[in-house]
């Protein structure tokens, strides 16, 4: 009943995960003066340029913020879900870090240059993929 719908899908999840990450790159970019945890063995990704559009339509920034009930690290957890339940083997984590303000969680995610993979942080609060002056990573997990 829904074959061309599961047609279009895959279509889309293949055309998003098309690079698959070395362990090896990954390990060095939770190496990077932090604790950083890789929990799976296998991860695809794609160009940012393809990324950003679908990064920034995750619904997540449209919940209520309420102090300490639901904050910076719910929306960041709550933003790696949805995300990891769309496509299951994109480098998407999540990461605590320093800020000019305190303490802050959000998202990362690696990409590929077209000649080397990289990193961004993605503000899940704000649906904003950057790399955000004056935060600095303590803790990533992917």
């Amino acid at each position: 009943m829904f074959s061309w719908f599961k047609e279009v899908w895959m279509r889309l999840r293949y055309s998003i995960e098309e690079y698959r990450v070395p362990n090896g790159e990954l390990d060095l970019m939770l190496e990077d003066g932090l604790y950083g945890e890789r929990l799976d063995n296998i991860y695809y990704t794609t160009t940012l340029d393809k990324l950003k559009p679908i990064l920034q339509s995750i619904p997540i920034k449209y919940m209520k913020y309420r102090d300490e009930e639901r904050d910076c690290d719910n929306f960041a957890y709550m933003y790696f879900v949805a995300v990891k339940n769309i496509f299951p083997f994109l480098p998407i984590g999540v990461m605590h870090c320093t800020v000019p303000t305190g303490k802050h969680a959000m998202c990362w995610i690696v990409y590929w240059t077209g000649k080397r993979f990289d990193w961004t942080m993605i503000e899940p609060q704000e649906n904003k993929v950057s790399m955000f002056a004056g935060y600095k990573p303590y803790f990533k997990i992917i």
